[in-house]
């Protein structure tokens, strides 16, 4: 009893702390078998999430109690999709699952010629998604195929908007393609593999490339509206109120203007970043290879608060409500009070 009493008291402690330098208060954390660069989703009260342990976790949003797991036969590195109550999720075993998001049951599997390192996108029925085989694939809604289209590199990031899909290749091209038939509408070449997924926005496609730039270009003809050099690879960018967000392996976070491209802010974390930003309730969420999350004032982009891991932070945050949450290279899922008191 006098061990709990003091457990509980440093407790305290420790969240005080957290409060009384501006931190985030932790609310959970779940430990795992492997590295976690999925990056999680939120649905059903639920946190769905890949990890290096080739698992599927399903884990309380509210507690981080594990509601189910599902074995693959690889590492698990994908975004899970969650819509109409399945999980759509890719491993490195070449195979794109189908998982019932209440209890984890396979649905379906669908076996391609490499890795899946691509994010699902789920519309009209159709799931989408690339491989490292070169493919982008479009799937029936139980999983049977429907179309297919190669390119010439690993595709491990795609967005479908207005009956279009945009992905990227490691062909350093971005392709737009019919989503209904798999027919090439355009395609754009950059300087260097394009590994990041595309973000459509008022009429134009945002996506970065490892030439060092982020490139707008036209969504109906590919043509490039302006692109913006920095210093290092660049992540998957994030849009929000006429503000494209995004890392880059120089170190800094960008926030440009949607429309032209001219600078709005940048934030130095001294270390690269791979991780794609997420934006909610006025702050910019993204991880560093310096073990930390970053939270920063979306108009200004003013520190508001980072938290520590234990080791890189790879992972595209989440948010839900006042909660963050975010794997580390660590082995662990998080779960952050984002709101500073």
């Amino acid at each position: 009893m006098k061990i709990i009493a003091i457990c509980a008291v440093l407790a305290c402690v420790f969240i005080a702390e957290w409060v009384l330098s501006g931190g985030p208060s932790p609310k959970w954390a779940h430990t795992t078998s492997g590295p976690v660069l999925s990056g999680p989703a939120v649905a059903h009260g639920s946190v769905y999430v890949g990890s290096w342990d080739d698992k599927v976790y399903a884990l309380d949003a509210a507690t981080g109690i594990v509601r189910w797991t599902y074995t693959t036969g690889g590492h698990v590195f994908a975004n899970p999709a969650v819509v109409d109550g399945i999980v759509y999720i890719g491993s490195y075993n070449k195979k794109l699952y189908a998982l019932d998001a209440t209890s984890g049951h396979l649905r379906w599997v669908y076996t391609t010629g490499a890795a899946i390192e691509s994010t699902a996108a789920v519309a009209g029925g159709i799931v989408y998604f690339g491989s490292d085989d070169g493919k982008v694939y479009a799937l029936d809604s139980d999983g049977h195929l429907r179309w297919s289209y190669s390119t010439a590199g690993n595709v491990s990031g795609l967005v479908v908007a207005g009956g279009m899909v945009y992905a990227g290749s490691w062909d350093d091209k971005v392709y737009a393609l019919d989503a209904a038939s798999g027919q090439l509408h355009w395609a754009y070449t950059t300087a260097a593999a394009v590994r990041s997924s595309p973000v459509v926005s008022g009429g134009i496609v945002f996506v970065g490339s490892w030439d060092d730039k982020l490139y707008a270009l036209d969504a109906a003809t590919g043509h490039p509206r302006w692109s913006y050099a920095t210093g290092g690879h660049v992540s998957g960018p994030a849009v929000a109120d006429g503000t494209v967000y995004f890392g880059s392996g120089d170190g800094m976070v960008y926030a440009l203007d949607a429309a032209t491209g001219r600078l709005r802010w940048r934030y130095d974390t001294n270390s690269r970043l791979y991780s794609s930003p997420t934006v909610g309730d006025g702050s910019v969420y993204i991880g560093s290879y310096d073990k930390r999350l970053y939270a920063l004032n979306a108009a200004t982009g003013q520190l508001r608060w980072t938290y520590t891991t234990g080791n890189d932070v790879e992972s595209r945050p989440a948010v839900a409500g006042e909660i963050v949450y975010f794997g580390s290279d660590d082995d662990k899922v998080y779960a952050l009070n984002a709101a500073v008191l």
